[in-house]
């Protein structure tokens, strides 16, 4: 099935917020990220508190894409390849925040944007 999700890293004991952006939308996230200059493989934060967003991109039954954004380190997963990318301008964490600002409660909104402008 052809979808694309958002997920919000940010809770630990509960289920992260997630919600749909449309396909199209997602692949041009996608294209954009792979076209950011490479950088050393990292690891993202795993502490407590914002970890970032993972975008899933499904466009067909076999392969799922996986690009997790998190400052400006974008971790890009497709079937067994990972890249790493940076987006110096965080861009791409910039743009999944506008689209959390409907799908999730205001005060949470406004600990995300406080962390990421």
């Amino acid at each position: 099935m052809k979808k694309a999700w958002v997920e919000l890293n940010i809770f630990s004991g509960r289920p992260d917020p997630g919600w749909e952006i449309p396909l199209e939308q997602a692949m041009e996230l996608y294209k954009e990220a792979i076209s950011f200059p490479a950088t050393d493989a990292k690891k993202l934060f795993e502490g407590l508190g914002y970890r970032g967003f993972r975008v899933f991109i499904d466009q067909n039954d076999e392969q799922r894409i996986i690009c997790t954004v998190f400052s400006d380190l974008v971790k890009i997963v497709s079937g067994s390849t990972t890249q790493y990318k940076r987006d110096k301008e965080r861009k791409m964490e910039k743009w999944l925040l506008l689209s959390a600002k409907t799908n999730i409660d205001e005060p949470l909104f406004k600990i995300i944007e406080k962390q990421i402008l």
